[in-house]
């Protein structure tokens, strides 16, 4: 299979692939962290207080190193190498790392709690998931390129239809209850009916002739 050619920081119109493509991972993502909980307890709750904007950071920040990308490709490998999917993924991945680290050392381990709110969960995700959030960006930025290839690949009337149909299930997907809080509900309700189940029958009795 041959890739199409999204590093030409020229070619502005490859912009639209690659949004939309961060996008429909990122909705894989959600749909996976909401039914799945893929990412932990953090990243629901990521979604759960900040809901779309979440989902703005999140894609803004892929896209963003896309664009650099773009940049750095076009101006010091593309001359070389030509258009070679790999590098461009290798390139990628090692923007996406940097920035992570980056982001880690000099934003959250700088920025006191309770001054942020988005720094206070991202801190706690961070905590709880630690050097996983390396693979993970790097996987996710990996399926953005492959979708944007294949997005700019398929005529645009079905890159249209796709694209609509990932924004369109976003927000349901978004809204759907935190599993990590339903779990909870679920516990709770059944640690309320044992307990009720254990009650002597004349505690029972004396309780169904008050509601008389």
């Amino acid at each position: 299979m041959e890739f199409e050619n999204i590093s030409n920081f020229t070619d502005v119109s490859d912009l639209m692939y690659i949004f939309v493509a961060i996008l429909t991972i990122d909705v894989v993502v959600l749909f996976l962290a909401r039914y799945n909980k893929t990412g932990g307890k953090y990243l629901n709750e990521w979604y759960d207080q900040f809901n779309i904007l979440a989902v703005l950071v999140d894609v803004m920040v892929i896209f963003i190193g896309f664009i650099i990308a773009r940049y750095i490709y076009t101006n010091l490998f593309f001359d070389k190498f030509g258009w070679n999917p790999i590098f461009f993924m290798l390139l990628l991945v090692i923007i996406q790392l940097v920035h992570d680290s980056l982001f880690y050392f000099g934003v959250l381990r700088n920025i006191p709690i309770r001054n942020n709110e988005m720094i206070d969960v991202l801190k706690k995700y961070a905590e709880d998931l630690g050097g996983v959030i390396y693979g993970g960006d790097a996987l996710i930025v990996i399926a953005s390129a492959v979708v944007a290839m294949c997005y700019k690949k398929i005529p645009t009337t079905a890159f249209i239809s796709v694209g609509s149909i990932v924004l369109y299930s976003l927000p349901y997907i978004l809204f759907t209850k935190n599993p990590y809080i339903a779990l909870a509900e679920k516990e709770i309700k059944e640690a309320k009916a044992a307990k009720e189940a254990k009650k002597p029958a004349f505690e029972k009795i004396d309780a169904y002739n008050r509601l008389l």
